[in-house]
């Protein structure tokens, strides 16, 4: 029985991380699609959307751009963020 509870316990496992992977994944194609937007578009983006969640995905995705290094993006997403609504930004890092 002993075998059978760790293998229940194993898949369950492997089951949670693999969420955990998919949530990543999800997280990265969206901050790389809203990136994209940005660059294309500017403040134009940000107009006529909810400024709170508004804030917390430019946040977010500073966060990870941060995370990874990409300087550049980060460059950007201040600059928009500060133009925008004229304060400055915070990341916030993903905890994955």
């Amino acid at each position: 029985m002993d075998n059978f509870d760790d293998f229940t316990e194993d898949a369950q496992q492997e089951m949670v991380e693999q969420m955990v992977r998919e949530k990543e994944r999800a997280f990265i194609s969206g901050c790389l699609d809203g990136f994209d937007l940005l660059e294309k578009h500017g403040e134009e983006c940000l107009k006529g959307v909810d400024p709170d969640s508004t804030k917390e995905a430019l946040q977010r995705m500073l966060g990870y751009f941060i995370s990874v290094e990409e300087y550049e993006k980060c460059s950007l997403i201040q600059n928009l963020y500060k133009g925008y609504y004229k304060e400055e930004i915070t990341p916030r890092f993903p905890n994955f």
